[in-house]
């Protein structure tokens, strides 16, 4: 399994919400290690510590937390790349759906090989997308049904 996997595994959540650029601000190793130490004690579910980090990442600890609490989050390492696989799962559809995306010019990708990568910043955009045509379609619905 590689570090991909792991992080994943260790990060995604109940459901998806938004990419949320956890790279950005400076944080302490002892922030990393107070967490990683609370981790690592055996015991309840709740855990316990203190934190010491730059209110740009308080900030983002609290979205994270808000959005598992009302729907489910999802965090992204920030600056990977990721396959048409991986892709597939963040967004909710089939990796040809992704494939197909990618060749109709609709997702940005580069070629490694005869691999394709994906930048987060790409998938991000892609969610947005999605959510905007989601919200089209349902006002269309809602106007159909209106009017029926």
């Amino acid at each position: 399994m590689d570090s991909w996997d792991t992080s994943w595994h260790h990060w995604r959540m109940t459901a998806m919400t938004e990419l949320i650029d956890l790279a950005s601000p400076p944080v302490s190793m002892e922030a990393v290690e107070a967490v990683t130490s609370a981790l690592a004690t055996p015991g309840d579910k709740n855990v316990n510590f203190a934190l010491d980090v730059p209110r740009s990442c308080a900030k983002l600890i609290l979205e994270v937390l808000t959005q598992e609490r009302n729907q489910g989050a999802l965090v992204i390492p920030a600056k990977h790349e990721f396959s048409p696989a991986e892709v597939a799962t963040i967004l909710g559809v089939s990796r040809q759906t992704v494939v197909r995306s990618i060749a109709d010019g609709e997702i940005p990708a580069r070629r490694v090989g005869t691999h394709w990568r994906i930048a987060a910043s790409d998938i991000t955009l892609a969610l947005k997308e999605q959510k905007r045509k989601r919200h089209e379609a349902v006002v269309r619905l809602a106007k159909m049904t209106a009017d029926w």
